[in-house]
């Protein structure tokens, strides 16, 4: 299941942009692959409505009861509700 980006995750994928865009970056960027620290934070100072989180174990109920029978039969049921409007 989808949680969102990680601290380190995001870190990693603003690298990687940095990167392919040809945007100028501190060298230790380079070095460890991922944006620093302190711009994390100055991104959280400057955007505060955004979160990260950390991932939250799903328990073993719920990850079993995502297979293939179960997921046909939510899909059905949601395809025949837009029918029924």
């Amino acid at each position: 299941m989808f949680y969102g980006l990680t601290s380190k995750s995001t870190r990693h994928l603003v690298y990687e942009m940095a990167v392919v865009d040809n945007l100028k970056f501190p060298a230790s960027w380079k070095a460890s692959k991922k944006a620093g620290t302190d711009w994390l934070i100055g991104f959280k100072e400057r955007n505060p409505k955004w979160s990260l989180r950390q991932p939250e174990a799903a328990s073993m109920a719920r990850g079993t009861s995502f297979n293939r029978h179960n997921v046909a039969t939510f899909i059905k049921k949601i395809l025949r509700k837009f029918i029924e409007r």
